[in-house]
């Protein structure tokens, strides 16, 4: 295994998938690539990792081909990514391994944090706690809007529309459409008494 393949293997597994033992079999049919894996759960996708050179593509085709026909013949309905660690690889050819499965291109010289990005579609999305915001929702909403909204505040009219709409914003949609809709009132009946 080279080091790219077994950088990629390594972010995977720490996404929660599990190395498949190799050569990867299925209806007693055995499939060689450089790395199989499964997960993460529920789906169960597999996920190859193969690393080839230009003229070696068709082959890797042929491969991916098989195995997509053995996994349908198996009624298998688990999702297929194919990872092609390659430099360079015809258009032509990974449109046609597209046509087959997802195909991720990864280049043989990519740097570790460029790979992280390359991977994130397989990987899980890093979920933040609850416990780890502090504050409740509302709070952080009421001051990225105070920050946002204190430029306005030095127009009279506008800071009374935006506390009265921050106000009303707790007590559900209406009441800020009814707040909105008072303030329009009472600006409309300002103007046409400064006239």
């Amino acid at each position: 295994m080279t080091d790219i393949v077994g950088s990629i293997v390594k972010l995977l597994v720490e996404g929660n998938y599990e190395a498949a033992k190799e050569p990867l079999r299925v209806a007693d049919v055995a499939f060689e690539f450089e790395a199989v894996l499964q997960g993460p759960q529920p789906q169960k996708t597999m996920v190859l990792v193969a690393q080839v050179g230009t003229a070696e593509i068709r082959e890797l085709w042929r491969r991916v081909k098989a195995l997509t026909l053995t996994l349908e013949r198996s009624e298998s309905s688990c999702p297929l990514s194919l990872v092609v660690v390659a430099t360079e690889p015809s258009p032509d050819e990974i449109s046609r391994l597209r046509q087959l499965c997802r195909v991720l291109i990864v280049p043989n010289d990519i740097e570790q944090d460029a790979l992280r990005d390359e991977l994130a579609i397989l990987l899980p999305l890093p979920l933040i706690e609850r416990r780890d915001l502090g504050e409740s929702r509302s709070t952080a909403l009421r001051e990225r809007l105070e920050e946002k909204l204190a430029v306005l505040r030095s127009d009279e009219s506008i800071s009374e529309l935006v506390t009265d709409l921050m106000a009303s914003a707790e007590k559900g949609k209406s009441n800020v459409e009814r707040s909105f809709l008072d303030h329009v009132r009472r600006q409309s009946t300002l103007s046409e008494d400064t006239r």
